[in-house]
């Protein structure tokens, strides 16, 4: 006698307001109980929008902003005048608050404005967010839109036409996603391990990057050479012609 595995059948729930939408945000929740003292919001319940907008001066410099793939953070692009600058209003970057990239979401692009960057510029397509201090840390929303799960659902929310690159995640979208929050004294702790990992991790990279050179500079001595001096390269910009208009 054998025995034979079988597969039982799944099935999905979705509440009837979502029916109409590609995907399902609460649908990776649903059938999970969340822990004691966890709760479950809509984010908009819990997110204020950035409405900061100024309008742009032709002769007056401004430090524009951008997001990089995979939670990489906020970083200063370029710095041009308001005749080089397509749009007619712009927003002041808000430190503290989360920021993302429209075109980009998909790519886990997401990050909480830090600082130093307060003097910067973004366009519309870099929305930004204050959380409720009350219930939701800001580095916690960070964290749960670039997980991989939350990352697989804001690829399939994000729309557009052609190319994936012109996809886009709206503000509404954004919104009306639902989080499982924990206490703030969790997310506290929930924050706190992933920047001492973050630490380590640069840390031990940074080992291996001198590892690396003693090695190579070791190498090189046995072999009564000299170290081969390090020079930076002008860099050079290329873009297709298609694209010259965005």
């Amino acid at each position: 006698m054998t025995a034979v595995a079988q597969i039982a059948p799944r099935a999905f729930v979705a509440w009837w307001h979502e029916l109409d939408r590609w995907v399902v945000p609460s649908a990776a929740i649903l059938s999970r109980r969340l822990p004691t003292g966890w709760k479950l919001y809509r984010i908009g319940d819990v997110v204020s929008q950035v409405a900061n907008t100024v309008k742009v001066e032709p002769t007056t410099e401004y430090k524009m902003a951008g997001v990089k793939w995979y939670g990489e953070g906020v970083f200063h692009r370029e710095t041009v005048r308001g005749d080089g600058i397509s749009a007619r209003w712009i927003s002041p970057l808000v430190p503290g608050a989360l920021i993302y990239n429209r075109l980009f979401a998909w790519k886990a692009s997401f990050a909480v404005v830090p600082a130093e960057l307060a003097d910067c510029h973004v366009s519309n397509e870099f929305p930004q967010f204050i959380t409720d201090p009350a219930k939701l840390l800001p580095e916690y929303l960070y964290l749960w839109y670039v997980s991989a799960q939350t990352t697989k659902a804001v690829n399939a929310a994000s729309t557009g036409s052609a190319a994936v690159s012109r996809n886009r995640f709206r503000e509404e979208f954004f919104l009306d996603f639902e989080i499982p929050l924990p206490p703030l004294s969790v997310q506290r702790k929930i924050v706190a391990a992933w920047e001492a990992a973050r630490k380590d991790a640069a840390a031990t990279a940074e080992k291996i990057a001198q590892l690396e050179r003693d090695i190579e500079a070791r190498f090189l001595a046995d072999l009564g050479l000299k170290a081969p001096v390090q020079a930076t390269l002008p860099k050079c910009f290329a873009v297709r012609w298609k694209d010259l208009m965005r």
